[in-house]
């Protein structure tokens, strides 16, 4: 041994520049590197050393080395028996090593592989000149020829040499100094090159690497920064492809970008995973993410042409769980989010979002992706648990005790699938909503499905803002409302601008068992105690809805459609079974009191039915009232039902019949009718024994106070009959007429009557605009004694006789009658007697004829005058009327009269003739000598004139001259006339 040691000693001294020579020869010859040097010396050791001093490398004239030494290590067996080759180790020590690119470069497809196998053709080409190689505390130099890694120490060596192709095994650690990455350490453990066990294997091994600084990696939006610890397991095939895993301690986690406000702080995680690199593609399997040991996230990528612009990607994620208490705060360090969103986020107050998958199914441009992309393309299998919400206050909105709901994504549609929620004192299962957010904020449309238990009151109180600006007309008419209801909703609509509105399309199906409420107006609260209720638009369906008045006996059962319209509401098929309902309360909602009053239980049924472009349903049904009373706004008494009345409706008309009741006592058949509702006009049928005219308000004293009555909105008409009857104190038997009354004009006709042996035949109208009536007709053959007594209280009437008279008259009936009173009327009096007439008996007083004749005469102003006939026509205006034909004749007394009564001030002024004594008269015509002529003078013998002026009750009289045979008479018969001078005989 040391004689070989010893030849090999004397062999390199002897040929030392030899052995230079021949190491440089092969080196250039194997690969194509000069190397240069500036001197060498020789090294004795348990090996030949030839130090080769100041080195050059030289790779197609350009420098690619320069490095301190190089060391070649000969073995001595090898120096003696193989010219030295294959050297035990080649060793280049301190120095620089410039490469063709820089780590952070972008990289071109296949790059890696082509550079290991640059690698390996040098190091294959280098196997015949050294079995072993390293690299001691040299630097990496870059295009630039900066320094990008310093302190490179390595080895690459055979594992074996003989029998078999061996891969080069290749350990390296550096520190980098230039770039993204200045600072980071790396090491490695790697075998280069085919073998017969990997035959498709180029390289295989593992990188460590430790301060590896990431700073500002773009992902869409948003920028990540943070400090990496790890390792690399790498697997590098013949065609190019790198699979592998690592393991990486993340340090110092920072998000920030455009799509931030302010950076995000998230601290240190850890991450394991397996990829798997080709010119094609690149992904990422089994990544895992932990947070304080603590499992995060578990995700998939996959990167197509990852080497080309165009790189495209798609991703999947699962595992990952928010707090949902936290999320105002992420939401606050967003950009560009919409207060309302903010102002969501801030009152949730507990929650999980569990992310059970999210992924990016369609590849999507890597440079093009957005948060806008994202929503539009990201798939995501969530869960909701344990959520709870406070509204806003001002919103008047339960809390949310609990949600938990299964919530899928994709598409920019948003799906809830079984979600049951706690909402105040209301519950909600079975609920089903899709939200399309591709619009969001400005629209979201939606779909909705839901089961719940309904506090109504509660519901209600929140709603109640929504529904009146949904309705206008429903607000302020529904007060109150309190019970709970089952409720099946379906809903199709959108939000715009964040704000609720009606959906277009819904249908809610409301269980209507348990809910009270109360309506403006209604006389009491309603509880509704059994059926459905179902909403869809426009369109109310109710199904044996059982509505019973609080605190009242009764209830209405209800079925059929209501159709809320703006111009009037419409019916289809709705039917309403009342069952005892007191009249009294209710019958006031359809017909106000003051036009029709009723009391006593309603029983029946009602089924209404609308008509295209008409306001009012078709009605038909039939409703009775038992043992109550029927008041119209007309009469001051009410109707008695006895028995029963009945309402009955055919469709087109309506009949109120009450038989055999009574009114004030009487028998009375009444029976009210419409003919046609479209065309409303009321008629009104009664018969009845014995009637009291002013028992219907319409009919009074024409001098009496106005006490106007309420009748219909609609035209009235209609035929009373009465066996008797009296209007005041005038009493009458065989009665009928008829009426009419509308918004414009009333009137009474046709009123016929028998009173005191006699007939009466009215006409009486008026009109709506103020109180004036005209009255025309004819009484005939009237007792005119009783009917003078109505007015006084003596036994003895101041009149007797047949009473007979026709007119025409108008009035004001609500100022003052007689002071407006004007027309005609003709009045007729036969075979009668004046007893007690004031103003007669004063007249009567001025003349004394007992001296005239013995013939004897009652007294005439205590057994009144008699006649055969007294009439008169009279024509007036405001209440003065004129007479110039007053005429009464009679067998004792005749009279003539002619001028005014003024009715509205009481007064007279009148010039009144009394022709006295036609026997008499007879007698003189028969005295010789004078009868003839005294006789042919004049018709009477004696006519008194009196001009009578003032009160009715007491007016002035003054005679007048006498005229007849004047003095003649006087001197011849010295008559003892007792006239007295004016104004002395009262």
């Amino acid at each position: 041994m040391l004689a070989a040691i010893g030849a090999g000693l004397w062999y390199a001294a002897q040929h030392e520049n030899q052995l230079v020579n021949l190491i440089l020869a092969q080196v250039a010859k194997r690969t194509g590197l000069q190397i240069e040097t500036s001197g060498n010396r020789l090294g004795v050791g348990t090996r030949l050393v030839v130090v080769l001093e100041g080195p050059r490398v030289i790779i197609d004239h350009r420098e690619a080395a320069r490095l301190g030494v190089i060391r070649a290590v000969f073995s001595y067996w090898a120096l003696l028996h193989r010219n030295g080759l294959p050297l035990y180790a080649l060793v280049l020590d301190r120095g620089t090593i410039s490469v063709t690119r820089a780590p952070n470069e972008a990289p071109a497809p296949g790059s890696a592989a082509s550079r290991l196998e640059t690698l390996m053709h040098y190091l294959d080409g280098l196997s015949g000149v050294s079995r072993r190689f390293e690299v001691l505390d040299v630097t990496l130099l870059g295009q630039d020829h900066r320094p990008f890694a310093e302190h490179l120490n390595g080895v690459a060596y055979h594992q074996h040499y003989r029998n078999r192709t061996w891969p080069w095994i290749v350990k390296f650690n550096m520190i980098t100094s230039q770039g993204s990455i200045a600072g980071a350490g790396f090491s490695g453990d790697l075998q280069l090159g085919l073998s017969n066990k990997n035959p498709d294997t180029l390289a295989e091994g593992q990188i460590w690497f430790w301060e590896l600084p990431l700073h500002h990696l773009n992902l869409a939006d948003f920028g990540v920064s943070a400090h990496l610890d790890g390792d690399v397991k790498l697997a590098i095939s013949t065609d190019a492809q790198t699979t592998g895993n690592f393991a990486l301690a993340i340090r110092d986690l920072v998000v920030d970008g455009p799509a931030l406000s302010t950076s995000l702080v998230l601290g240190n995680f850890s991450s394991r995973g397996d990829y798997q690199i080709s010119r094609t593609r690149a992904e990422l399997s089994t990544f895992e993410l932990y947070h304080k040991q603590s499992p995060v996230l578990e995700a998939h990528v996959s990167i197509l042409n990852p080497y080309a612009p165009s790189r495209t990607i798609t991703f999947s994620a699962s595992g990952l769980a928010l707090e949902l208490a936290d999320t105002a705060k992420w939401i606050r360090s967003l950009r560009a989010v919409p207060p309302p969103m903010l102002h969501f986020a801030e009152r949730i107050r507990s929650g999980t979002l569990m992310v059970n998958r999210v992924s990016l199914n369609n590849p999507e441009p890597l440079e093009k992706l957005n948060p806008q992309k994202l929503a539009r393309q990201l798939e995501l299998n969530t869960a909701l648990t344990r959520v709870s919400y406070v509204p806003p206050p001002d919103l008047g909105l339960p809390p949310v005790y609990r949600f938990d709901a299964q919530v899928n994504y994709s598409g920019g549609v948003a799906r809830i699938r079984q979600a049951t929620s706690q909402i105040g004192g209301s519950s909600l299962s079975d609920i089903l909503l899709d939200l399309d957010l591709l619009k969001a904020p400005d629209k979201i449309s939606y779909r909705l499905k839901l089961a719940s238990w309904l506090d109504a009151g509660e519901v209600y109180g929140a709603t109640r803002d929504f529904l009146e600006r949904a309705q206008p007309r429903m607000r302020g008419q529904l007060l109150w409302v309190h019970g709970h209801t089952s409720i099946q909703l379906q809903a199709n609509g959108a939000i715009e601008q964040l704000r609720l509105a009606v959906p277009r399309d819904y249908r809610v199906i409301a269980d209507s068992s348990d809910v009270q409420f109360e309506l403006n107006k209604m006389p009491t609260a309603v509880w509704l105690n059994g059926g459905s209720v179902v909403f869809e638009p426009g369109r109310i369906s109710l199904r044996r809805v059982v509505a019973i008045p609080l605190g009242e006996s009764g209830n209405i059962v209800m079925n059929g459609v209501i159709l809320p319209g703006t111009r009037s509401v419409q019916f289809r098929d709705f039917s309403a079974e009342l069952h005892q309902l007191p009249s009294a309360k209710w019958v006031p909602l359809i017909v106000g009191p003051s036009q029709l009053a009723v009391s006593g239980p309603i029983g029946g049924k009602l089924v209404a039915n609308s008509k295209s472009g008409s306001d009012i349903p078709t009605v038909i049904g039939k409703l009775t009232l038992d043992n109550g009373t029927v008041q119209p706004g007309f009469l001051r008494s009410p109707i008695i039902v006895t028995h029963s009345a009945m309402l009955v409706l055919d469709g087109k008309g309506v009949v109120l019949d009450i038989p055999a009741s009574s009114l004030e006592g009487e028998p009375l058949d009444f029976r009210m009718a419409v003919a046609d509702l479209n065309h409303p006009e009321v008629r009104i049928d009664a018969n009845v024994a014995r009637l009291d005219f002013e028992v219907m308000r319409f009919i009074r004293l024409p001098w009496s106070r106005s006490t106007p009555p309420q009748f219909f909105p609609v035209a009235v008409s209609g035929h009373i009959e009465a066996q008797a009857g009296n209007f005041a104190k005038l009493a009458m038997s065989n009665i009928s007429t008829d009426f009419h009354h509308n918004s414009e004009t009333w009137r009474v006709d046709k009123f016929r009557a028998t009173a005191f042996n006699g007939s009466v035949d009215l006409t009486i109208s008026g009109r709506a605009q103020d109180d004036w009536i005209n009255m025309n007709g004819v009484i005939a053959q009237v007792d005119a004694g009783p009917l003078f007594q109505l007015s006084g209280t003596d036994h003895r009437p101041p009149i007797v006789g047949k009473l007979s008279a026709t007119g025409d008259l108008w009035a004001n009936t609500n100022t003052d009658f007689f002071r407006t009173l004007a027309g005609n009327v003709s009045i007729t009096m036969t075979d009668g007697t004046l007893n007690r007439l004031t103003l007669l008996k004063r007249m009567l007083s001025l003349i004394n004829l007992k001296n005239w004749l013995t013939v004897q005469f009652p007294d005439l102003r205590k057994s009144g005058v008699p006649f055969k006939i007294l009439a008169a026509d009279f024509r007036g205006a405001k209440g003065s009327f004129y007479t110039d034909n007053l005429r009464m004749n009679g067998p004792v007394i005749d009279a003539t009269a002619r001028g005014n009564i003024d009715f509205g001030n009481r007064t007279m002024n009148m010039e009144i003739v009394l022709l006295a004594l036609q026997t008499v008269n007879w007698l003189i015509n028969n005295i010789p000598i004078i009868g003839r002529h005294l006789g042919g003078a004049t018709e009477h013998l004696v006519g008194a004139y009196f001009q009578v002026r003032g009160p009715i009750d007491n007016p002035t009289i003054r005679p007048k001259p006498l005229t007849s045979v004047a003095k003649f008479v006087l001197k011849t018969l010295t008559l003892p006339i007792n006239i007295i001078a004016p104004n002395t005989v009262q």
